[in-house]
């Protein structure tokens, strides 16, 4: 019995995300109650209030970030594996400097794509296996921390910088 619970123990830790991936205290494909607990006044909504989506994703948490002078509503986007986004939703503070803090922790974007309206910048912080997308046009400078697993394939393939 002991053999059999050692072994289902490596198993589970074969499949586990590394101890520092994650965005801030959070990790990927943590709960929502496991996401209030790491991050204080990221509470979890109630069941009845959680059907906001995004593509596949629902929403688990809000609350509040401020990163230098800028400050953001968090939204926290669940899938079927748990936490798997967190966005950032600039709701004061200057675009231009939280650009800079970004590259000035993660060095140049390794894509960036200019779109009709808007222009994305992305990073690909592997330490913490998270996507950094910044999303920026006009009236919108938003945030967005991703599990790295879910799109490196993608944003390889298709980087470009223009």
């Amino acid at each position: 019995m002991k053999v059999l619970m050692a072994l289902a123990g490596a198993l589970a830790l074969s499949f586990a995300v590394p101890a520092a991936a994650g965005w801030q205290s959070t990790r990927w494909n943590m709960t929502p109650e496991q996401v209030a607990t790491a991050m204080a006044g990221q509470a979890p909504l109630d069941r009845g209030r959680r059907g906001e989506r995004l593509g596949g994703k629902r929403v688990g948490n809000v609350g509040t970030y401020q990163l230098g002078n800028a400050r953001f509503r968090s939204v926290y986007y669940y899938d079927d594996n748990g936490l798997a986004q967190v966005a950032l939703n600039k709701t004061s503070g200057n675009c231009r400097e939280i650009y800079a803090a970004i590259v000035r922790d993660h060095g140049a974007p390794i894509g960036i794509s200019d779109q009709l309206i808007l222009r994305l910048f992305i990073w690909h912080d592997r330490a913490s296996e998270n996507r950094i997308r910044l999303i920026v046009s006009q009236s919108l400078c938003d945030l967005n921390y991703e599990r790295l697993s879910d799109y490196e394939a993608y944003d390889l393939e298709h980087a470009t910088r223009r």
